[in-house]
């Protein structure tokens, strides 16, 4: 009795471990290189000009006349302001 059991549980995992091949895998389709992405705009990197991009040489001739060393003080406190609400 013993031996038949055996012999069935073998034959049982015999059958399970037969060798069947995988299921095919189909390819994922190819959106067309003129197709819209499908990604958020706001996800796409935009990489700005270098005419975009402030740098303090844009600024030093407006500087130049609207701060002096009678005012420098007061356009400090004016900036710090400033900085501060933007970082709210």
């Amino acid at each position: 009795m013993k031996t038949m059991l055996a012999m069935l549980a073998l034959a049982c995992a015999l059958t399970a471990c037969a060798d069947d091949p995988p299921p095919p895998v189909e390819p994922e389709p190819v959106a067309p290189a003129n197709a819209p992405s499908a990604t958020r705009p706001s996800a796409q990197k935009i990489e700005p000009t270098p005419e975009q991009v402030p740098i303090p040489e844009d600024f030093e001739e407006q500087a130049e006349k609207e701060i002096s060393t009678d005012n420098l003080n007061a356009q400090l406190d004016a900036l710090e302001q400033e900085i501060q609400q933007d970082s709210l």
